[in-house]
């Protein structure tokens, strides 16, 4: 284009630009909606054929209230999910900022401990921590959490029956570690652990509720933070999970 015409050019440019931003989000929005749909109607299934079950014979008390919690836990996983997408979005706008703050991660833990137990209770799984009380981390509060409940959760749904979950601090390294006694992933499967919408499947725990868009959630949040996070499983062993701090301080060592 002609120099005399610069504000043409310019104008142009805007306008390309713009078509652009429009294209991705156009596109953005049908991935999304492909994938909500598919995510609701695995959650929908899932609770028709719980609640068939319950109506084709008399049951006692205790046989209703034991499938309708199984029924209200999934449905709390499938809000669980629409959050996780919406999440990712907001993500991938690359909009978002973290806030620095003082966070107790005993008591963090505690509340995650508290979301899970049903979960764990009905596996009779067993949480054990093993953090100093008085340990603060610096970070952003909200987003912690999201890693940290993904992490719990991962370890909650591919754990064993009467299993274990392990998690501890490491005051020499400033990591914490989240692991499992449970059936671990497969080296095939885990190329695929950080991938959305790839859902790990295994012969020994089925059920597993699992999308890809956990871990894909969590490693976009670690890059936002001061934190490193690593993996490391073998199949039938379990898993750890190891996040690193670079502001964390023990209160009674201060």
């Amino acid at each position: 284009m002609p120099e005399n015409e610069n504000e043409i050019l310019q104008v142009s440019e805007k306008v390309n630009s713009l078509l652009k931003r429009v294209e991705y989000g156009i596109r953005e929005q049908k991935q999304f909606s492909e994938d909500a749909s598919q995510e609701m109607k695995t959650f929908l299934t899932a609770i028709r054929g719980m609640l068939e079950v319950l109506i084709r014979r008399n049951r006692d008390v205790a046989s209703y209230e034991t499938k309708i919690k199984e029924t209200i836990f999934h449905v709390d996983l499938m809000t669980a999910r629409l959050d996780q997408a919406f999440l990712l979005c907001w993500l991938n706008s690359g909009k978002v900022s973290g806030n620095n703050e003082s966070i107790n991660l005993l008591s963090l833990l505690g509340i995650l401990e508290d979301k899970w137990l049903y979960r764990m209770y009905a596996n009779r799984m067993s949480l054990h921590i093993n953090i100093p009380s008085d340990l603060e981390i610096i970070s952003d509060c909200y987003l912690l959490e999201i890693i940290l409940d993904q992490i719990i959760g991962d370890a909650v749904m591919f754990g064993r029956k009467w299993g274990n979950i392990y998690a501890g601090w490491n005051d020499r390294s400033g990591t914490l570690s989240v692991s499992n006694d449970g059936y671990g992933i497969s080296s095939g499967h885990q190329i695929l652990l950080m991938e959305q919408y790839k859902q790990l499947e295994s012969s020994e725990n089925p059920a597993c509720p699992g999308n890809g868009l956990g871990m894909a959630i969590v490693m976009k949040v670690a890059a936002l933070m001061n934190t490193h996070l690593s993996f490391n499983a073998h199949e039938g062993k379990g898993a750890a999970f190891t996040i690193q701090f670079f502001n964390a301080k023990n209160l009674s060592r201060s």
